[in-house]
């Protein structure tokens, strides 16, 4: 006889899985994470930065742990506690940007944490509508990349694409150091 599972942790996506695209999370999602308190860790993993997630949930929220910015942080929820951050190297982000322009690419270079909603900006030829759309919400925190300094870590580059393998292609001769995801 197989013994049942059990669980030990719920990690759910934010956008498009708990947050709905009509911009709502169901009374039913929150009353679950609510019941699964104390029976198993609940986690949400997004890719947006803690300020952006900070405007549709508040402290209040179920969940226990926080993973933001597509891994760059981990926040322990009831605390407020930033327990792992991960930022990119100064000179690494330099090769970086010089690749994508390079390249031509539009892209963000996003501040280290807990300040990653700040950005630097580089237009190159037009990108994907979600560039555009992404810039015009967060334009308050936007830098051009000329204002950026030699050898300023960031937490994330962002090139928004509708053709990730040949951004794969051209960073290759950095892949020991990067993550593209």
């Amino acid at each position: 006889m197989k013994k049942p599972l059990k669980f030990e942790m719920l990690l759910l996506d934010f956008d498009g899985t708990l947050f709905q695209p009509g911009k709502f999370i169901s009374q039913a999602d929150v009353d679950i994470l609510k019941q699964l308190q104390g029976q198993l860790t609940r986690v949400i993993a997004t890719g947006r930065s803690l300020y952006s997630l900070n405007k549709v949930i508040d402290e209040t929220f179920p969940i226990d742990y926080l993973i933001f910015s597509t891994g760059a942080g981990i926040m322990e929820w009831k605390t407020r506690q930033i327990i792992h951050s991960s930022q990119i190297a100064g000179l690494i982000v330099d090769k970086v940007i010089a690749i994508l322009k390079r390249n031509d690419h539009s892209f963000f270079v996003h501040h280290t944490l807990p300040d990653n909603h700040f950005f630097y900006f580089h237009i190159g030829r037009e990108g994907p509508a979600d560039f555009s759309r992404r810039f015009q919400l967060y334009q308050d925190f936007a830098s051009d990349l000329k204002l950026r300094k030699a050898r300023e870590p960031a937490s994330q580059v962002l090139v928004i694409t509708h053709n990730l393998g040949m951004i794969k292609r051209e960073l290759r001769i950095l892949e020991e150091q990067i993550s593209v995801v």
